[in-house]
């Protein structure tokens, strides 16, 4: 592939729910430092439903050097709503052009999902949950879905074009049947999941059978153990319904899935010739973390006014090693957890037994805390540590970036929101 691309969500409104409610436009110019200076990509894809917060992260993208994918995301908006949307979009993606920046403006997300008129449904969860659900209506809506959704996209191709002089794609679904002649780049959100798996090549194959350049908009996966199973279903394990919102189970994190997914594909995208693909995504910004008024500010440091900078952004547990008394700098947030078993956390693996590191106290095998036949991997309460304090957590990019400009913060966190963050580990993979 030519270059190296990420998502960057400036917020959008799935079912009526904004994905971002704070937008700092400080915070906003940092992240694209760290998106081009610090994960080394090439182009970001900037999507959201609010055409202001698209110009200002499309601006701060630009002069960071990146490429940037002008990306309207509305939600629940019939045709007649969108139209206007984006030719405003359009616009917008033109002045940022004609200032010297590389844009490609893309003019909407799976419409069939995310637009109201397509498929019945009357938010996306209901429009998602019906396709487990065939009916006749649904089957009459999918056989007029070719027809009506390449109707709008080609109008709006056109009526784009007229405002937008560089080159125009769409972010389809794998299921979309789209017209790619009003377009100049075929564009797919490719999430490769345990039931797409054996055919998930010869799909992308077609794709880049239209003579035009390919891009795959979307592909990733969550980071816990059994992610790359669900693929872009894998966010989906969250009681947004309880006060506050938690896991509907027990999951392990493992950054390591995101790094066999993530190379794993990037080898497939290359072998089927993609011109360009962007990870999904830069950060979470409000999945399932808890509200942060309770945030107390960092301890101040020299140069720094100890005030928390990123208070909106998903906080991530400390990478400082799990045991007490290795070198490095000491006892880490998850002092008080033990490894079980070493299958998937192989870092931790070396931490079962008797010693806790170089020089430290011995701590008395436990048969409970070993691995047991059958048994998953998991973490676990150290039972003989009591209740867990507040935990030590790092301000932090969810892609596991951390913003060295901040010390280590204290939020009341549930032991299983604790223990998992949905996007990080992307960093040292690109």
């Amino acid at each position: 592939m030519r270059g190296k691309g990420i998502n960057y969500d400036t917020g959008f409104s799935p079912g009526g729910r904004l994905s971002r409610e704070d937008f700092d436009p400080a915070i906003v110019r940092r992240e694209m430092q760290v998106i081009a200076g610090e994960l080394g990509c090439t182009a970001v894809r900037v999507s959201g439903g609010d055409p202001d917060r698209l110009s200002l992260a499309a601006q701060h993208a630009a002069d960071a050097g990146l490429e940037v994918w002008f990306a309207p995301f509305p939600c629940e908006l019939t045709t007649a709503e969108l139209a206007p949307l984006f030719a405003e979009c359009a616009d917008r993606a033109e002045r940022l052009r004609r200032d010297g920046a590389t844009v490609v403006l893309v003019t909407g997300c799976e419409l069939s999902l995310f637009a109201d008129g397509f498929l019945p449904g009357g938010s996306i969860f209901e429009r998602v949950d019906r396709l487990s659900h065939w009916d006749q209506e649904l089957m009459a809506a999918f056989g007029a879905l070719p027809g009506r959704l390449n109707g709008f996209l080609a109008e709006t191709a056109e009526q784009v074009r007229g405002r937008f002089a560089g080159p125009v794609s769409y972010a389809s679904g794998l299921w979309e049947p789209v017209d790619w002649a009003p377009f100049d780049i075929v564009a797919v959100d490719a999430y490769r999941e345990a039931g797409n798996a054996a055919t998930f090549g010869s799909e992308l194959r077609q794709h880049a059978g239209h003579g035009k350049p390919l891009a795959v908009t979307e592909y990733g996966c969550c980071g816990y153990a059994g992610a790359g199973d669900r693929g872009g279903t894998g966010w989906a394990i969250i009681e947004r319904d309880a006060d506050p919102p938690r896991l509907d189970g027990d999951y392990i994190r493992d950054e390591g899935e995101q790094v066999r997914y993530l190379r794993e594909l990037n080898e497939v995208f290359t072998a089927e010739g993609v011109d360009l693909a962007f990870w999904f995504t830069f950060a979470g910004y409000g999945l399932g973390w808890p509200t942060r008024t309770s945030c107390v500010p960092c301890p101040p440091r020299s140069g720094s006014s100890g005030a928390c900078s990123r208070r909106a952004s998903p906080p991530r547990p400390s990478a400082t090693p799990v045991d007490r008394g290795r070198s490095g700098p000491g006892p880490g947030p998850d002092a008080d957890l033990v490894a079980q078993p070493a299958d998937r956390h192989p870092e931790r693996g070396r931490h079962l037994g008797g010693h806790r590191g170089p020089g430290g106290p011995v701590r008395p095998e436990r048969a409970d805390h070993q691995p047991e036949s059958g048994r998953p991997a998991r973490v676990l309460p150290d039972p003989d540590r009591g209740s867990r304090p507040p935990v030590p957590v790092r301000l932090t990019y969810a892609c596991g970036v951390n913003d060295v400009e901040q010390e280590p913060c204290r939020l009341p966190f549930t032991t299983d929101t604790e223990t998992l963050t949905l996007y990080p580990g992307v960093a040292p993979l690109m």
